[in-house]
């Protein structure tokens, strides 16, 4: 089942990518597009009423022209509501549709100015028809000729400003959250005193992927220009650069390449996936792919280039780091558990040899007592009653014998600790132990394996009723270089067990929820090993693995 897991989860989390990045992109286009009225015929009208054609493929911002020119172009069918739209400036316009005039003015640009006065004609949706424009310049010089009329639907301006403002507005917003997460995980690093002095370039670096780009496309209208000339400067998309691979050159341990090749892999699988699907819908991830790739081709245009190969690497990157942040304190969690495991061993132990030392000291007292009773029943010529006592005597210190399982020290104490806390819930404790005094196996791996293993035992037999049916059978063997482990125990009620199968805790704390199994789990796949669990009709709990003996003992 781990091993599904292992590839359910990235393809789970890139697919939720996928629709992340799907979702957002919805937000980066528009819907609706301007359509530009192609001119069917354009003369000029002589002054003997003759008809000159002109072209109309060049558009200009002044002519020589002068005179007056008949256009006529058709409004194609099936519009939506929207309006019509040209600039005015420089003539005596007239404009008709099917014959009735929509519109007329006469207009000219003042010294001094630069952009042209422009007028919208309201349309109803689904207009259409024959388009006539009748044009008179008055200012060759400040006209844009021939007419530009294009129609441009309703709420398509906003849409537009929306989208190029998106566009900027989420990359840097993704840049920004690596920024904070990046910046947390530094101050982390600072607070447990283990500094990671390679963050700082990665931080810079998202530092300047969240200023460069937002400044350069909208700092014009919110930031003083001494600002944005300074943070739109071209070093600083460069630098951005420079830093990113100054961190790549600070991390050379070869976990962190593994990780970041898996990343850059999966990221660019997810990439290319989303241009595919753009390509094959005629979408505009795709087309702003192609035309920034030919744009790059034919004029070597690199900073585009720069800051999107940084964004996208600074971000897998800062997910590496988070990544790492989250395995370590869960590496911390299972080695704060081995600890406690260890210590809770050792505080057993003492409690243990604590009791033993209590108990042989009433055994000192009572032997007094008891040599006294003996010399007075052998005065006395009492051989019944001295047998009968001599019997006592026996049964009291066979039971008092503590078990001595194995010569393994570390496996024999957690087994002496099992025994008597089965002792306790009035437990029968059954072991077959076939191992030798030296194992190649960590005390602290065996310690956290064992312990763990007999507590969970240990609290289902507590937690049957019938005191008769309280049992533990533990098995321990060495065949082919591998250590297998079984125990069996008696258990009553329900097995728990989550969504995805695995088996869970009836522990009243939550936070104890299936550590222990987790930490076994961990334990059995360092040894090349899983976690084997099952259970039968008779109310049999079976728990066994095989860890693999490593050749070299480990400390």
């Amino acid at each position: 089942m781990k091993h599904i897991l292992r590839w359910i989860c990235p393809v789970l989390f890139l697919s939720a990518c996928i629709i992340v990045i799907w979702f957002l992109h919805l937000f980066t286009v528009e819907s609706d597009s301007m359509q530009e009225i192609q001119w069917q015929t354009a003369v000029k009208m002589e002054r003997d009423g003759t008809q000159t054609p002109i072209s109309t493929d060049e558009l200009t911002q002044s002519t020589n022209y002068s005179g007056t020119y008949h256009f006529t172009g058709i409004l194609p069918e099936g519009l939506s509501s929207g309006y019509l739209l040209f600039e005015i400036s420089g003539a005596n316009l007239s404009l008709f549709l099917n014959g009735t005039e929509i519109y007329h003015s006469s207009a000219i640009t003042l010294d001094g100015t630069y952009a042209m006065p422009q007028v919208n004609i309201p349309l109803p949706e689904g207009a259409s028809g024959e388009i006539i424009l009748t044009c008179e310049i008055i200012d060759g010089e400040n006209i844009l000729f021939p007419p530009f009329i294009r129609f441009m639907p309703d709420g398509l301006k906003d849409t537009q400003t929306f989208a190029i403002a998106n566009r900027i507005a989420l990359p840097t917003g993704a840049a920004a959250l690596a920024f904070v997460l990046i910046f947390g995980i530094f101050l982390l690093s600072i607070t447990l005193r283990q500094i990671d002095f390679s963050l700082i370039p990665l931080l810079i670096a998202a530092t300047g992927l969240t200023v460069f780009r937002i400044v350069q496309g909208e700092g014009y209208y919110f930031l003083p220009q001494s600002v944005i000339a300074l943070l739109s400067h071209p070093w600083i998309g460069i630098l951005t650069f420079f830093v990113f691979f100054l961190y790549l050159a600070m991390n050379r341990h070869r976990d962190f390449w593994k990780q970041f090749g898996i990343a850059f892999a999966w990221s660019a699988g997810v990439f290319l996936l989303c241009y595919l699907i753009s390509l094959s819908k005629g979408g505009f991830f795709s087309f702003y792919i192609n035309a920034f790739l030919s744009s790059l081709w034919q004029y070597g245009i690199y900073d585009g280039l720069l800051y999107w190969l940084t964004w996208w690497l600074t971000i897998v990157c800062g997910l590496i780091s988070a990544f790492g942040v989250v395995r370590s304190f869960s590496q911390q969690q299972i080695e704060s558990q081995k600890v406690a495991s260890k210590h809770q061993l050792l505080l057993n132990s003492y409690h243990s040899l604590e009791q033993r030392m209590q108990q042989n000291n009433v055994l000192h007292h009572e032997f007094k007592h008891n040599l006294t009773a003996l010399n007075s029943l052998y005065q006395k010529g009492d051989l019944v009653g001295l047998k009968t006592l001599l019997d006592e005597l026996t049964d009291k210190a066979t039971m008092h014998t503590q078990t001595r399982f194995t010569n393994n020290f570390t496996i024999n104490a957690i087994l002496q600790d099992a025994a008597i806390r089965a002792a306790q819930i009035n437990t029968k404790l059954d072991a077959q132990i076939q191992v030798p005094k030296d194992l190649n196996i960590p005390e602290q791996d065996l310690c956290s394996l064992l312990m763990n293993m007999m507590d969970n035992a240990l609290e289902a037999c507590a937690k049957v009723n019938q005191i008769e049916k309280r049992h533990i059978y533990i098995r321990m063997i060495i065949r082919h270089g591998f250590l297998a482990i079984q125990c069996e125990n008696s258990y009553e009620g329900e097995i728990r067990k989550s969504k995805d199968d695995t088996f869970q805790s009836t522990k009243n704390d939550p936070s104890s929820h299936g550590i222990g199994l987790r930490l076994m789990s961990n334990i059995a796949e360092k040894y090349h090993s899983l976690i084997h669990i099952m259970y039968t009709n008779d109310n049999s709990f079976v728990v066994q693995t095989a860890l693999q003996i490593p050749q070299n003992p480990e400390n």
